[in-house]
């Protein structure tokens, strides 16, 4: 249960992040280029203040849409797009995983060349186990035992704490 404040807070929070402000706020632009232009812009500055977000970063797919209205498609491009950077595509692919279908776009990255990376997909995997569509379950348990099996270090330990989250018995 959240306590009444969390959605005041975490208005406040995203008001914050995006620099909302009526004093610094723009008229509307006459050409519908650059009204696109502008709300890319926005989206953008969404984007990057979530991605900087450390206590405040939503629960929930709906929390998440609310936050970045393209969220679902903008983290599992920025997860499989390898000019970002390992912090960012493992934020995005994280955070992705709040959306039950975004399962497979995870999945793929288990064989990223990016050790980094394989292993946060793999832990996050394991994490959404249990949650995860019944169809998908034994493909993420395979991938965790293949990150048990996998060269790199950085991809063996996240893959074998994930373990528990494939084993341990359910909380009443």
């Amino acid at each position: 249960m959240r306590p009444p404040w969390h959605e005041a807070l975490l208005g406040v929070a995203v008001a914050l992040a995006l620099g909302a402000s009526e004093a610094h706020a723009e008229p509307p632009p006459d050409d519908p280029g650059e009204a696109a232009a502008g709300v890319a812009r926005e989206s953008e500055r969404a984007f990057q203040a979530l991605m900087g977000a450390i206590d405040t970063l939503p629960r929930d797919a709906a929390e998440l849409t609310a936050w970045l209205p393209d969220a679902r498609v903008r983290l599992a491009r920025a997860a499989a797009d390898r000019s970002q950077t390992p912090w960012i595509r493992i934020r995005s692919l994280q955070l992705v995983l709040r959306f039950s279908d975004a399962v497979p776009e995870v999945l793929a990255l288990s064989v990223d060349p990016d050790a980094h990376v394989r292993g946060a997909a793999i832990y996050a995997l394991a994490r959404v186990h249990r949650a995860a569509p019944s169809r998908l379950r034994s493909d993420i348990a395979r991938t965790v035992a293949l990150g048990l099996t996998d060269l790199d270090p950085i991809v063996r330990a996240p893959a074998a704490r994930g373990l528990r989250w494939l084993v341990a018995p359910r909380r009443p």
